[in-house]
This record gives structure tokens, C-alpha cells and sequence, in this order.
């Protein structure tokens, strides 16, 4: 274990106030993504909430990871976060009408922040490595900047084409670690503190869940309680908690336990943002789906309605997968069986009431969640 490691053990740090003020941000992004999404229920709308998803936790993110690694002297990440908050509450503001007339407004402090935030990193970076790593992402984040700008200045299909290719650019160099040729990133022996950070990571999926539990009270507000309407928000309710449950039951007690072992502590902070990141996204679909189907709990369901209702837990279990596969003691069959489950679930539901498509959903849900409740149990025996 590195110096920093095990300097974290006997020092443990929990996440300053400043850093939790900073997520709050993002719940006005999760409430603004989500009514987009709900608004534009088709493919386009799932790309652009998509685009807009990545660009507002590459900014979470990245601002998170700096300030985990430059922590020597509290005011300075706390200055650099409060700047950062200002532009991306002006950036999230943005996000309604980022595709028709105020793409500037969406991308300017998104530049702002992406490329400030780079090189505030590289000025104080912890040491040689880190300011070579920040170095190679100032490249990624030039060439992302390029496709952003040009994408602002065209209509709404050119700009869902350049913006795409920067998401996308911007989600590899993330899940890459931002190598160039004959230039990658060597974290083996890099000082980061993971556990710290899955600490920041947990605590922001947390803000997620709470906008899908704020989305399910909207819409059963607006649709009126009866009965239908009452089952629909249980079943949504249901299906949150167990998405909670899956959080906070096996990510937190696995993966710490293996950190204590783990050399490699910037792969792990790596494989968190991935996790997050897809999670995320699984959460905000979800959302949209307790939204649509609250609301209109008669009859058949469209295929529009369908989809984010089985696509949501689906990716977030997949985003799930991702991080835990890391982990010597995470059994995946439960997640592939529960993904095959939810695809089985989703195929019947087209030929059955919208209300027994998401009380499927949300039992598939909640079996994974005792499964891995069981799974804990029987760890703790064991030890």
C-alpha cells in the first residue's frame, strides 16, 4: 500500500461541507435533464439528454477528483469549487434549451470550467505524475472544446453530430485515462485516496436517487392519488429503494474491504467516476419512467414509455458491474441474471398493462437487492 494509503487509514477524512454544497448543484441538473428527457421522449431526446448528461458529471467529476488530490490547503479547492459551482449553475440553466437558441450558454461555462479546472490542476498538481497526466487531458479537453464550439454554431442536427463526437471523445478519455501515443497514464504507485472518493461518489449517487424519489412525488401530485396512481408510485418507490439498496449494501462493504489491499488506488477512483457516470444515467431514465407511467396509468404503455422504464435499471446495473468486477468477492451472475430478467420483463410487458410492466420491473429489482443483502449476511458469518 502507498504512503498516502495508509497515511488515509490512520486519518481517515470525510467529504468538507463545501463539497457536499457543490452536489447540490447537480440536483437542479438531474430535475432539468429529466424534464428534457420526458418532454422528448424519442431517440433524438435520449441523445441529447445523453450529451448533456455527460458534459454535467464530466464537470462533477473532474472537479470531485481535483479536489481529492489537492487537499493540502483547504481554501484552495474551496475557492476553485465555489467558482466552478457559479459556472455550472449558469450552465445548467442551459440545458432546456441548449439544442434550440442558447447552445453558447450551455457550452461557454462548460469551457470555462473544463479547461480552467485543467490547468488550476496542472499549477498545483501533487506531483510530477499528476501534472503529466493533467497535461495529456489539457490535449483531450482542447480537441473537446474544438468540436463543442463548432457544434454551437451550427443547427440542431449538425450540433447533436459535433456535440456527440465531443461526449463521446469526453467519455473515452475518461474511462482511458486520457493517454496519448506513446504517453499513458501509470497509476500503479500514484497517491490518490480512493476510498475518499468512493466516499464523494456514494454520496452524490444518493443525490441522484433522491431526484428519482423527487420525480415519483411530482408526478403522483400532478396525476392525483387513486388507486392505480397509488400502485404505480409504490412500484416506483420499490424499484428506487432497491437501487439504493444495491448502492449501499455491496458497494460500500465489498470495495472497501478490498481497498485495504488494492495498490493501484487511481484505477479504483477511475472505474468509480465509469460506474458513476452509467449509474447515473440509469437512475435519470428510470425517473422518466415513474414520471410518464405515474402519469398515464391506463391501458397499454407505448414502446416510448417501455424503454426507459427496462433501460434504466439495465445500465444501472451494468454501471454497477463495471466497478464491482474489480472486486474478488462480487459474484456478477446475479447482475447478468438480473439484466436477462429485466430484458424478459420489458418484452412482456408489451402485451400487458403498463401497471404489471412496472411491478415486473421493480420485483426484478428487489430480488437483486436480497440477493445481495444475503450475500453480506453470509460474508459477516464467515468473518
Amino acid at each position: 500500500m502507498n504512503e498516502r494509503a495508509r497515511k488515509t487509514d490512520e486519518t481517515r477524512e470525510e467529504a468538507a461541507p463545501i463539497e457536499l454544497f457543490f452536489d447540490l448543484v447537480f440536483v437542479f441538473a438531474f430535475i432539468q435533464l429529466s424534464h428534457h428527457l420526458a418532454a422528448h421522449l424519442n431517440w433524438h431526446g435520449v441523445a441529447e439528454t445523453a450529451i448533456m448528461l455527460v458534459a454535467v458529471l464530466t464537470v462533477w467529476s473532474g472537479t470531485s477528483w481535483s479536489a481529492t488530490i489537492i487537499r493540502d490547503d483547504r481554501a484552495r479547492p474551496t475557492l476553485a469549487v465555489l467558482l466552478i459551482m457559479v459556472l455550472g449553475l449558469m450552465m445548467n440553466a442551459a440545458i432546456a434549451h441548449a439544442f434550440d437558441k442558447h447552445a453558447w450558454a450551455l457550452i461557454i461555462p462548460l469551457l470555462l470550467i473544463e479547461v480552467g479546472r485543467t490547468l488550476w490542476t496542472i499549477a498545483f498538481a501533487p506531483d510530477s505524475d499528476y501534472r503529466n497526466h493533467y497535461l495529456r487531458t489539457l490535449m483531450w479537453t482542447l480537441f473537446c472544446a474544438v468540436l463543442w464550439i463548432i457544434g454551437a454554431m451550427l443547427g440542431p442536427d449538425g450540433r447533436l453530430l459535433f456535440w456527440g463526437v465531443a461526449t463521446i471523445t469526453a467519455f473515452a478519455g475518461i474511462w482511458t485515462g486520457h493517454p496519448l501515443p506513446g504517453n499513458r497514464l501509470h497509476s500503479a504507485q500514484m497517491p490518490f485516496d480512493a476510498k475518499y472518493f468512493l466516499e464523494r461518489c456514494s454520496l452524490f449517487l444518493l443525490i441522484a436517487l433522491g431526484e428519482t424519489v423527487i420525480s415519483t412525488g411530482f408526478a403522483l401530485s400532478e396525476a392525483g392519488l387513486s388507486t392505480r396512481t397509488i400502485f404505480a408510485g409504490v412500484c416506483a418507490f420499490l424499484g428506487t429503494t432497491a437501487m439504493w439498496a444495491i448502492i449501499f449494501g455491496v458497494n460500500l462493504d465489498i470495495s472497501e474491504e478490498h481497498l485495504e489491499k488494492a495498490t493501484d488506488q487511481v484505477r479504483i477512483g477511475r472505474a468509480a467516476v465509469n460506474s458513476v457516470i452509467l449509474m447515473v444515467a440509469g437512475l435519470i431514465l428510470s425517473a422518466v419512467a415513474n414520471q410518464v407511467l405515474i402519469s398515464d396509468t391506463y391501458g397499454d404503455a407505448p414502446i416510448s414509455h417501455l424503454l426507459p422504464l427496462v433501460a434504466g435499471p439495465v445500465i444501472f446495473l451494468f454501471g454497477h458491474y463495471s466497478f464491482m468486477r474489480l472486486m474478488p468477492d462480487f459474484r456478477a451472475q446475479r447482475h447478468v441474471l438480473g439484466i436477462i430478467a429485466l430484458v424478459a420483463a420489458g418484452l412482456l410487458a408489451i402485451f400487458l398493462p403498463a401497471l404489471t410492466g412496472m411491478a415486473m420491473v421493480s420485483a426484478v429489482m428487489v430480488l437483486i437487492a436480497l440477493f445481495d443483502r444475503t450475500k453480506l449476511s453470509d460474508l459477516s458469518n464467515s468473518n
